[in-house]
This record gives structure tokens, sequence and C-alpha cells, in this order.
């Protein structure tokens, strides 16, 4: 385990608190312990901003989460007991002590095709023999959609006892990762979404991003996938002052950090460059009213996605825990914000966006729940002073 001296060193060279150096350190070690278990390695494949810090950018922002992808369903037993053995492993490697508290749970939203399990290990801080428990918390996504090939990175380290943590791990490329942050700018307001954008393709030196790999996966995760000009304008339309009072809560090394006016002068030139990446042979075919189906030839109709005003109020609205009023169906009704999604019917492949929140009002069934709204038949919102508390994730 590093020293209490090297927790101090690295705490100032990143510029940032020992708890978060700490936490830094065991999701190096826990990575590792994946890495020993060949049954659950071969489930998991890590994504997100840890992706990219543990992967491919080493002087990129401080993430808080694992975030792993699985195509298939985990067993919760399974896992726990999975992660019990990499406590265990870990443990004996660098003396961290994990408290016998692994917390598996299901973080759904009622929501079809859509599966997540959380789990939470527990520690001991280690800094100057601390009384504080600090947590490391994954995040798994079940049956994710998984569009380029899985790589397997060495994971990156910057402590003394790399020699010892050096192991493989599956991860998502660093251009589907990217795609995803360019898909979650449209659903959610995180300001470390902007900054691994720009950061990763603009900044960081270590890995040279494919621009053109980022946009066509993007456009292949999304709906957007025969109108890329349409979808350019609505990331376009993102506005970028929501993402300011939360940019200095990033946890990024001192040598890394971005002014927020970065921020404002490069983005709308970032997206830009993204889409100009396109081939022209792909607008083409992209531009045409109507495009030949993924099988047996169908035919796909128009989709159907939240003009950008709608979608920044009912962000709005969901990150301040406030209801919406809105139209849908002649009904006027009361909702609580809770998810925006994607989603592409088998069938014939069709795709639309949808937005998810709990009717409080019951519309034409006059059933109070959650509900899946059609964004396109969304009408007249409005941000209410009532608040809620959340009866399940708020993901915006």
């Amino acid at each position: 385990m590093i020293t209490d001296e090297e927790i101090e060193e690295k705490a100032e060279l990143f510029g940032i608190p020992p708890s978060h150096v700490e936490k830094d350190y065991v999701h190096s070690w826990v990575l590792w312990g994946i890495n020993q278990r060949p049954k659950l390695k071969q489930l998991l494949v890590l994504k997100g901003g840890n992706a990219l810090r543990k992967g491919y950018f080493p002087e990129t922002r401080f993430s808080k989460d694992l975030d792993f992808s699985s195509t298939i369903n985990i067993d919760q037993k399974f896992l726990q007991n999975e992660l019990n053995e990499i406590c265990k492993l870990v443990q004996s490697k660098t003396n961290v002590k994990f408290l016998d508290e692994t917390i598996i749970k299901d973080k759904n939203l009622p929501i079809p095709n859509i599966e997540a399990l959380e789990a939470r290990l527990y520690f001991k801080g280690f800094y100057n023999e601390e009384n504080l428990t600090l947590k490391t918390q994954l995040d798994v996504t079940q049956f994710d959609q998984i569009i380029l090939p899985v790589q397997e990175v060495k994971i990156l380290h910057p402590y003394s006892d790399s020699h010892d943590c050096n192991a493989m791990i599956r991860c998502q490329k660093a251009e589907e990762i990217l795609a995803s942050k360019l898909t979650t700018l449209l659903h959610r307001r995180k300001a470390g979404d902007i900054f691994d954008l720009l950061y990763s393709i603009l900044i960081g030196t270590s890995f040279e991003v494919s621009r053109r790999e980022v946009i066509t996966t993007f456009l292949k995760k999304s709906i957007f996938e025969p109108r890329p000009e349409e979808v350019k304008n609505e990331l376009l339309s993102v506005p970028l002052s929501e993402y300011q009072a939360t940019w200095g809560n990033l946890l990024v090394p001192t040598t890394s950090v971005i002014a927020f006016d970065y921020v404002m002068e490069n983005f709308s030139d970032l997206i830009n460059s993204l889409f100009e990446s396109v081939s022209e042979r792909v607008r083409d075919i992209f531009s045409s009213t109507q495009r030949v189906g993924r099988t047996l030839g169908t035919p796909i109709v128009d989709f159907s996605y939240c003009p950008s005003d709608i979608r920044s109020k009912i962000l709005s609205a969901g990150r301040s825990l406030r209801m919406i009023e809105m139209v849908y169906d002649g009904y006027s009704r009361l909702i609580e914000p809770y998810k925006f999604e994607y989603y592409v019917r088998k069938k014939d492949g069709v795709g639309n966006e949808y937005f998810w929140g709990w009717d409080n009002s019951g519309g034409r069934s006059g059933k109070i729940g959650i509900k899946m709204f059609f964004c396109d038949k969304i009408r007249n919102v409005s941000l209410t002073d009532r608040t809620y508390s959340p009866k399940y994730a708020v993901e915006m």
C-alpha cells in the first residue's frame, strides 16, 4: 500500500484532497482484481469517465464510480461473491481494509430493455490512519449495446506500486465512450461529459482519437443516424451556461484544468469538426428521408425527438427536482421528470426519443404512475414551483 507521504505528494501534485487519491488508488486495484477473476472479467467492459482515466488518458479528470457494460444478465449473488473475493485479493496485495459490507442492488427505473446493477464496496481510509469509511461504487448496465470492438488495455496506475498493479482490462474503445458522451449531452447536464469530450479530443496527447469514428458511432447509438444535420443543430443548441455552476466541482489534475472560457470558445468548433469528418458518401445516404432497415429491407419511417426548448425545460426541472406541467394526448398532466432515452424498435427499425416521468394526474387512462411519453407528442411544457422526492434515480 502506498505511504502517507506518497498520498500527500500525489494530492499536492493533482490538486485534490487525499481521500480522492485513496479512491483513485483503490479503483485501479479493484480493476486489477476483476482481471484475476476470469468469469467476471469476461462479463464486464469498463466504460465512462474512469475508462478514459484508467485506460487512455492518465491526466484526465477523476471519476467517482467505475461504470461497466455487460451484454448479458449478471446474477446478483454471483456478482456479490466475485466482489467479495476481489476485496480479499486486493487486501492481501495492498493492506487496504475492506469492510464486510458489499452491497448489490437493482437500480432500475421500470423501463423495458434497460437493466442496471449498483455495487458498493466500503473500505477504511488509509491516509494518516483516518477513522474514515470510503466507498467505491460499481455500476453495471446489463444488455448494453456495444458497437465497436472491445479493447484490452493496460491499467494506468500512477502510483509507486504500478509494477504490482499490472493487468489488462476489458474496456470500451475510447471513440465509443466519447460517442456516448455526445448522447448524454442531449439527455442530462453533467459537466464531466463536456470535459471528457474537450480534453480527450482537443487536449490529451497520450491517445489519438478518431473523430470520424466518434461521430459515426454516435449516429449509430442514437436515433439520428438518418439525419446528422439535425442532431448537429441539437448539439449546437445545448445551453453551455447550465454547466458553468458545477464546472469548478470537477476533480481535475492541476496540469489538466480547463477554464470554462475554453469551453465557450471551442465547443461549437468541436461539434462542427466532428460532423465534418463524416464522409460525403455517408452524408448522401443519411440525407434521404427514408433508408433501408437493418433487417429484411424494412423501410424506416420518420423518427421523433424532443425539440431543444422542450428538452431543456424538462432537464432543468429534473435537475432541480421540480414538477412540470405538460399537455400530452390532449390531457394536461403534472409530471415528475426522471429520464430521457432513445429506443429503436426491432420489428421495424423505427426510432424515437422517449421521456420517462411519474404522472400524478392520470391522463386518458386515469392511472397514476411511471409512464413513457413519446417526445413528439409533448406540448406546452412549463416548470412549476412544486418539488418532489424522487421515487427512482433522476438521470438528468
